[in-house]
């Protein structure tokens, strides 16, 4: 938009493949490669270049990229190092019961912690969710018993385009579309057999509300093909 040349560094060579799909993926990076975004990958970043300033980056595979300016996205890992006496997950987060509860006189939150849900621990690093979490473990300090009951929901913008994930699918072996996401709006179910998962939609928005209300139960597909008509 500013007029600067995007290069994008990447171990994977479509983004977002592992959370939305290959199709959905691909979308995006054909998105950005049309507003100019160049994509080098499967590769990694092996080391900067430069005089007191980073002048270049050299790839792994052997490229190297002029540059005065890089953009790091590393990932996260929970801050949990100054919690003593109980243990922590393989991830190095908190396991909490369904009231965010760790042990006495202590809750968690956020994506520090791995909470049950839909008869599963899941650890969920989207900051709506740890806004959420908060709240019901405050309530809880404060003596009441709430638990989460919503679906996980969040977005990513994507070069003017919104889109949307209800629920949170670490696997599915299917996902039905309702729209082509290559031509604009669409609804995309990620599936196991015949029961919705997670949904990404761009657009949609009234179904997208319903949906959101629905998937706090479980969901057939043929019913949430229903609902979004």
């Amino acid at each position: 938009k500013y007029g600067a040349q995007v290069h994008v560094v990447t171990r994977h060579e479509v983004p977002l493949a592992k959370q939305l799909g290959e199709r959905i993926g691909r979308c995006m990076r054909e998105l950005h490669e049309r507003k100019g975004v160049v994509f080098h990958g499967p590769t990694e970043v092996e080391r900067f270049l430069g005089e007191d300033k980073v002048e270049a980056v050299q790839l792994a595979n052997g490229e190297k990229l002029s540059t005065a300016l890089v953009l790091l996205g590393t990932g996260v890992k929970p801050a949990t190092a100054f919690v003593q006496g109980v243990p922590l997950g393989k991830d190095q987060s908190l396991k909490v019961d369904a009231e965010l509860h760790v042990a006495e006189g202590l809750w968690a939150a956020g994506d520090i912690a791995t909470f049950p849900h839909d008869g599963r621990p899941v650890r969920i690093e989207h900051w709506r969710l740890a806004q959420q979490l908060g709240v019901i473990a405050a309530a809880n300090m404060l003596g009441e018993q709430r638990r989460y009951n919503d679906v996980p929901f969040f977005w990513t913008y994507q070069n003017g385009r919104t889109y949307e994930v209800l629920g949170h699918a670490r696997d599915w072996d299917r996902i039905e579309f309702v729209g082509e996401p290559e031509k604009g709006d669409f609804i995309a179910l990620q599936c196991i057999g015949e029961q919705v998962e997670a949904v990404i939609a761009k657009g949609y928005s009234d179904a997208m509300a319903t949906l959101s209300q629905r998937m706090k139960r479980s969901l057939s597909l043929e019913e949430a093909l229903q609902l979004i008509g």
